[in-house]
């Protein structure tokens, strides 16, 4: 298998193929079941200026079929690799994007085959270059469409890499950049374009992962291409290669994610039972990378050096892909770590999404992967050799293994709890909503009650809220409050259950009088010990009670509650500590009171009439009039207005009216009506007087 992977094939051999894979020839002196495109062939000049693709093609001519798989032509299917590294089935966000080199002109269609054949998300758009594209999107990353790939290979890579990335994340969007050539300048061009993207969906969809199937051998000053794989918002893959050791670049660079190859066995039916270390690999330790801090815990295997690869994912053709292009044909089978980058991209954006957090860039997630060596997130791969041997722990053909779930991927954001509100309740007490204020809180995170979880909302990163049910808060005691998400548990916060409360004290209310008939109106509590639950009483009646301070409560005292005269008791209740003393509050009586002290028929017919007004209840400030109307024989009425001003409350005021002759005979009927106008309402009060 080595001496296949390191031989180089002709371009014009693949150039001969217009059949579809499944007729293709395999190129003289290679193995009947491996092709070699061109684009995955280095030269010894290509380090450091051009890359290649990681790319092989399971040969179907003549019989062969690969291993094990269940889709077109025999390759696998995202059912299948979902199965072999227990992955959700649905989920995935925001962009992966694909960096490759050359025009792919039938990726939409492509693209579609494939999503409809395996029952996964179409691009509905007929342009596949609109940003506002829901699922699938090429970018030009010059600005200007690249020459066509298809006789290279490089677009059986784009098909592969596309196509893939949706199969792992089917609810993530699919950006494929083209560059002009596999330069590496252009290539890096379009990993800045790639890493920058934001595209023009309503709301805006911006790059998570990109995803390099492509590189070369290791050179002097390849540090120097390190800077564009450290964006804090976006997490780098890179193929580790199809020739097994020594390591190659991008893929050394400790600022992205190695990805390594494995061979998946299967049973007759298709399902998993093994997996080893695929010789074709790339991995080892690099030759122009220093040991970055993450791989500290492995310093005994990869020294001084950056190791690689990272993660591995099936990339062995003999157990390889399904792809559909149209320029071979349509179904074949492709294998090779240009297929375990946008898987494990694809890996990455599941685990994120359902987690509810993104990734802060790769050192995030390698220091992730890390963490999680020897756990049961990975499976450990002992055997297998790329010219180094795996065995158990991380090795140089498969890294830390494969994925066994997304947790080891989701970056350890580990909440924290600052305060809670309120942070404690009275025995007994009703069920209630708890605040709970800190930092590093996910979407997908749960409050916990003594352990058990409480139905939670996320409000932000800094506040969660949660139901507390009133039997959680029955007895005295303590509660232990902690919050968890993506197996991570905060450190505990205390909640305290009180097993009575306070008696309240009530020193002070105001108003302290209010006019009987009067409107509805705010009155204000003082007094000590006042809670949350605590509530102001208008004659044992509880009313609508506002908490503003443990001192003070305010309270809406309805206008029915003071329809007539008298006193009214005000109290403070706080369930579990009992009720204040009371104090009053007067309601004041509203009446005027006429009386007629003298009516004088006067010689030229006229009358004077002296009245007195007594003012019971009103405010002092209040401007009193009187009205007086006589009716005549005919039936007609003369007005005469007389202000008395300002009656104070409980004093008594006169005024004297003449009237004139043309009020009526004697014994006609004048009506004195009496108004006050004042603030909350108005009355009248109406004396009838006999004219002699």
């Amino acid at each position: 298998m080595q001496s296949l992977l390191r031989t180089a094939l002709g371009v014009a051999s693949l150039l001969l193929v217009t059949s579809p894979l499944l007729a293709q020839t395999s190129p003289q002196g290679q193995s009947s079941d491996i092709i070699v495109p061109p684009s995955s062939i280095e030269n010894p000049e290509d380090a450091g200026v051009r890359a290649h693709t990681h790319l092989l093609i399971f040969n179907t001519r003549g019989g062969l079929t690969p291993a094990g798989g269940l889709g077109p032509g025999g390759g696998m299917t995202p059912a299948q690799m979902r199965s072999f590294y227990n992955l959700p089935s649905s989920g995935g966000g925001q962009i992966i994007a694909i960096v490759d080199a050359y025009d792919f002109p039938t990726a939409l269609s492509d693209f579609n085959t494939f999503a409809n054949n395996f029952g996964l998300p179409k691009e509905t758009s007929s342009s596949v270059t609109s940003s506002s594209n829901k699922v699938f999107q090429i970018v030009y990353a010059s600005g200007s469409k690249p020459a066509d790939g298809s006789s290279s290979g490089w677009t059986l890579e784009e098909a592969l890499d596309i196509e893939w990335a949706h199969a792992m994340a089917p609810g993530a969007k699919i950006v494929l950049v083209e560059c002009n050539s596999a330069s590496y300048a252009d290539l890096f061009t379009g990993v800045s374009v790639a890493s920058g993207y934001t595209d023009g969906e309503t709301p805006a969809l911006s790059t998570r992962e990109v995803s390099m199937s492509w590189g070369s051998g290791e050179f002097s000053g390849e540090t120097s291409y390190d800077s564009y794989f450290t964006s804090s918002n976006v997490v780098y893959f890179a193929s580790a290669g199809d020739n097994g050791a020594p390591a190659g670049y991008p893929s050394s660079s400790p600022n992205l994610i190695s990805a390594g190859g494995t061979t998946v066995n299967t049973n007759s039916s298709g399902a998993f039972t093994s997996e080893t270390g695929w010789s074709g690999s790339g991995g080892g330790p690099s030759s122009q990378e220093g040991r970055p801090s993450y791989q500290n815990a492995i310093s005994g295997i990869v020294g001084s050096s950056r190791g690689t690869p990272d993660l591995s994912y099936d990339a062995d053709p003999n157990t390889g892909a399904s792809v559909y292009i149209t320029y071979y044909g349509g179904w074949g089978v492709v294998g090779g770590t240009s297929w375990s980058s946008p898987a494990l991209a694809g890996c990455l954006n599941l685990a994120d999404s359902n987690a509810g957090a993104w990734a802060s860039g790769s050192q995030a997630v390698l220091a992730s992967l890390y963490s999680n060596l020897g756990s049961a997130n990975f499976r450990d791969i002992t055997s297998g050799n790329n010219g180094y041997a795996a065995g158990p722990g991380w090795d140089f053909v498969t890294g830390v293994g494969s994925l066994q779930g997304v947790t080891a991927l989701t970056t350890t954001l580990v909440p924290a709890i600052s305060s809670l509100s309120p942070n404690s309740a009275t025995a007994g007490g009703a069920a209630f909503t708890l605040t709970v204020n800190g930092s590093n809180f996910v979407s997908s995170a749960k409050v916990n009650w003594n352990g058990t979880a409480l139905t939670t909302t996320f409000v932000s990163s800094a506040k969660l809220t949660a139901s507390v049910p009133a039997a959680d808060i029955a007895s005295a005691g303590t509660a232990s409050v902690t919050v968890s998400q993506n197996n991570q548990t905060s450190s505990a916060a205390t909640f305290t259950i009180n097993s009575t409360a306070t008696a309240p004290t009530l020193s002070k209310i105001s108003p302290t009088s209010t006019l009987a008939g009067g409107p509805a109106f705010t009155l204000t509590a003082t007094g000590t010990n006042f809670i949350s639950t605590s509530v102001v009483q208008w004659n044992g009646t509880a009313l609508t009670t506002t908490f503003v301070s443990s001192t003070q409560l305010k309270a809406t005292v309805p206008s029915t509650d003071i329809a007539s005269a008298g006193t009214a008791h005000v109290t403070v209740y706080t369930s579990g500590g009992g009720t204040s003393l009371a104090k009053s509050i007067s309601i004041k009586e509203t009446s005027l009171a006429l009386s007629v002290s003298s009516l004088v028929k006067n010689a030229d017919g006229s009358f004077t009439a002296k009245i007195n007004l007594k003012n019971t209840g009103y405010l002092s400030a209040n401007s009193l009039s009187i009205t007086a109307s006589s009716l005549g024989a005919a039936g007609t009425s003369t007005s005469l207005p007389v202000s008395l001003g300002n009656v104070a409350a409980g004093s008594t005021g006169s005024v004297t009216l003449n009237y004139p002759s043309s009020a009526g005979s004697s014994g006609s009927l004048v009506t004195l009506k009496v108004v006050s106008k004042f603030t909350g309402g108005s009355s009248s009060n109406t004396l009838r007087v006999t004219l002699p």
